[in-house]
C-alpha cells in the first residue's frame, strides 16, 4: 500500500523497544522513504516503523 503525509496508519507490530509505540496505536503520516513510515504517534512522538507493521 501507498501511504501519504496525513493518511492513519495502526502499528500491527510488537511494542516497539522504547515503549513509544504500542500495538494498535494510530500514528499520522508525515513522509515515507525507502520502505519506512514516519509518522506522529499518540504519545506524540514522532518515530518510524516498516511499512510492513502498519
Amino acid at each position: 500500500m501507498t501511504y501519504k503525509p496525513g493518511d492513519l496508519v495502526r502499528y500491527t507490530a510488537a511494542p516497539v523497544f522504547d515503549g513509544v509505540i504500542d500495538t494498535g496505536d494510530i500514528g499520522v503520516v508525515t513522509r515515507v522513504v525507502d520502505g519506512w513510515v514516519h509518522a506522529v504517534w499518540p504519545s506524540g512522538v514522532k518515530g518510524s516503523v516498516p511499512t510492513s507493521n502498519v
